[in-house]
């Protein structure tokens, strides 16, 4: 009965962790100098984009069209390091997210891989992969009794990034282990 109560369990973490989410617009770097806008709102003709600096001076604006959402990098890399701020609009909502860039925030792994994982909110964590080289990488949740919620091999051709959705599970603690071809581990506990 234990095995298959853990198996109801474990389906339901797989399915609500791909689970995806109508409206979500976010802002995250999976690099030193890159941030990424995630944005995934469908039937909206029109997205600005705008950065601005501490000062508030515009130093980035664009518009996209739109269909059925985007992913759009953002290379940071010939601005000064500082506080920016991002800011999303379309006709129904503008959405800011401030950042500190300072070229040097994310982890890498003795392969050129670099690794992020971001808390989004109480349930949602966004895994972001880049540089890899057509990399194999093992992922793994574990809950605070070092138990395997998820374990999943990925191909990492440039990049990779994941939206996990683990509202169904009670833990208070997670750990996500991140290993790459060599063995080596990248831990993001939260």
């Amino acid at each position: 009965m234990r095995k298959l109560s853990l198996v109801a369990l474990l389906l339901t973490v797989l399915s609500s962790a791909f689970a995806s989410e109508k409206g979500d617009i976010t802002v995250i770097s999976d690099s030193s100098a890159v941030f990424r806008v995630y944005y995934s709102k469908p039937n909206v003709s029109k997205v600005k984009v705008s950065i601005y600096n501490e000062s508030g001076q515009k130093v980035f604006g664009e518009t996209i069209r739109n269909r059925e959402g985007f992913v759009r990098p953002y290379n940071m890399k010939e601005l000064p390091a500082g506080v920016y701020t991002f800011e999303i609009e379309d006709e129904n909502e503008t959405k800011r997210f401030e950042y500190t860039y300072a070229d040097k925030s994310f982890r890498t792994t003795g392969s050129s891989l670099i690794v992020s994982v971001k808390k989004l909110d109480a349930d949602k964590f966004l895994l972001a992969l880049g540089n890899a080289k057509n990399e194999e990488v093992k992922i793994e949740i574990l809950n605070e009794k070092n138990e395997l919620l998820y374990s999943a091999a990925e191909l990492v051709e440039n990049q990779f990034a994941q939206l996990y959705n683990l509202q169904s599970i009670s833990s208070r603690k997670l750990t996500f282990k991140i290993f790459n071809k060599a063995g080596e581990v990248e831990e993001f506990i939260f």
